[in-house]
């Protein structure tokens, strides 16, 4: 169950989404701007409902097929379909596969994605969407990621498989501000390397 000051939702156990509260700008998605005293259905859904968040005047929910559904307020694109038009029932944003949680703000949401990136759309006059930029965005656009920094690891000594019959040393040195290491793994005597592995950044 999720909840605003104007309206609440809850997923009941049949997967079945129940709204009621404050309708004016058709944030409880049952296809009229009513306000509801009591819970009503919403439907329009392609999938099961794993996550979601009623936000402002903009719900939004995460499906089990990673793709994320918004309906209520529009007006600076924070249902994420495209358009600035109010829908009255869920509205699938655009471009998301892969999302695993939202969080609807006042004028804009957000997805974190399987890949731990998230997007964001909607309202930007702030930089809201982290995309460096200020220019609102009616679809989901790319956080900037920080960088990374990495500390200096010390050798790792990894015991051979009977297989090998042999021991190998795994060892790299850091490089200021780098985001990703390269790890060779080299023989017991250190002379020849066994193999090489780019893109370590744990």
């Amino acid at each position: 169950m999720c909840s605003s000051d104007l309206n609440e939702c809850a997923v009941l156990s049949s997967g079945t989404l129940k709204c009621w509260g404050l309708n004016d700008n058709y944030q409880i998605g049952d296809g009229t701007n009513t306000m509801r005293l009591t819970p009503v259905t919403v439907s329009g859904f392609a999938a099961s409902i794993v996550q979601m968040d009623v936000g402002f005047y903009s719900p939004c929910a995460v499906l089990s097929n990673g793709t994320a559904m918004c309906w209520g307020w529009n007006a600076y694109g924070q249902v994420g379909n495209g358009t600035a038009v109010n829908p009255n029932v869920p509205a699938l944003v655009s471009g998301l596969t892969n999302a695993v949680s939202v969080s609807s703000g006042y004028t804009q949401s957000c997805a974190v994605l399987s890949d731990t990136t998230v997007k964001c759309w909607g309202k930007n006059n702030y930089g809201q969407l982290g995309n460096g930029t200020n220019v609102a965005s009616l679809v989901p656009v790319a956080v900037v990621a920080p960088p990374v920094t990495l500390t200096a690891p010390g050798s790792v000594v990894a015991s051979a498989t009977a297989s090998t019959a042999k021991s190998i040393d795994v060892s790299w040195g850091a490089v200021a501000n780098a985001s990703s290491y390269t790890v060779k793994i080299y023989d017991s005597s250190g002379a020849s390397v066994l193999g090489t592995k780019t893109g370590v950044s744990g």
